[in-house]
């Protein structure tokens, strides 16, 4: 199973390690984790607090648990990013080269996680990832003057489903209906 905190590590490494965007925490601002996409407002501040563009912005991920044949799980995250760039108003023209440039980017984003998870590095060995027919959109403006383009996506990982005794105080207990009020 992939934990939020394995999700956002990696993408920001992502940030940290492309050549346009070259985040640096606390330095150079340039990705940004968005934990609830439908909140504008702190989409709005997150594009104020960031000190450069291109910049990212990754979406929390959401998902599903899926059988993919008997006793066998998955846990398939459907995520989102966006690559965010800083235009001039004054010159409508580099909305379009913004755009282009944002496109690009996120493009290239996909195949490194691709071949991320050819290698078995994409955030743990066994997840999949494949770029048929992924969605992508332009955005903007995004507070007044950001531009760019959203990218969506599939990860997926096997899981286990167990029932566990480290979980559960009655796993062996044979009670049906459940009584409430146990005496053991």
């Amino acid at each position: 199973m992939i934990s939020e905190q394995e999700y956002i590590n990696y993408f920001t490494a992502l940030a940290i390690r492309h050549k346009d965007i070259r985040h640096i925490p606390k330095e150079k601002d340039a990705f940004f984790f968005v934990p609830m996409p439908w909140d504008l407002s702190a989409i709005d501040e997150a594009i104020r607090n960031t000190g450069s563009t291109p910049m990212v912005a990754l979406d929390a991920m959401r998902g599903k648990f899926d059988e993919n044949r008997s006793d066998s799980y998955l846990q398939e995250i459907e995520g989102q990013f966006t690559i965010l760039e800083k235009v001039d108003l004054a010159d409508l023209a580099t909305i379009s080269q913004a755009q282009d440039k944002c496109l690009a980017i996120g493009r290239q984003m996909l195949a490194k996680m691709k071949n991320d998870a050819r290698h078995k590095k994409l955030i743990k060995p066994l997840v999949s990832f494949s770029i048929a027919a992924l969605p992508y959109e332009p955005v903007g403006p995004m507070e007044v003057c950001h531009y760019g383009y959203t990218f969506q996506f599939t990860l997926k990982v096997p899981i286990d489903m167990v029932v566990s005794h480290d979980t559960w105080l009655d796993v062996d207990n044979e009670f049906f209906p459940y009584d409430l009020n146990p005496t053991t």
